[in-house]
């Protein structure tokens, strides 16, 4: 695993409908819209999510769709540090894993 393949910690820290405002553990904050597919519960504030590293510069720019790691519309995820991969962590400490959504 090279450094760009690291996961990092995000708290959510407000939900507007699909707007997340994210901070990461050096403090600096990320404002994404996010669509999530098919999750079993919602998502609440200081729930954390977990990205790659270098999904970051794309967290900002854009929609983005995540699903369920068996969803069609998405890369086959093989290893548990995948640019696509998201875990959320609710407060249980229970995890959701998903996969970037693409089409």
């Amino acid at each position: 695993m090279n450094k760009g393949d690291m996961m990092i910690k995000l708290t959510i820290k407000s939900i507007e409908k699909y707007r997340y405002t994210l901070e990461d553990e050096s403090k600096n904050i990320y404002i994404s819209n996010i669509e999530f597919y098919d999750l079993n519960k919602s998502l609440e504030v200081n729930d954390l999510i977990y990205i790659n590293n270098a999904f970051l510069p794309e967290l900002t720019n854009q929609l983005l769709a995540f699903g369920r790691l068996d969803e069609k519309y998405g890369r086959n995820i093989n290893k548990n540090y995948d640019k696509d991969l998201l875990i959320i962590e609710y407060k249980n400490k229970e995890r959701c894993y998903l996969k970037r959504l693409y089409g």
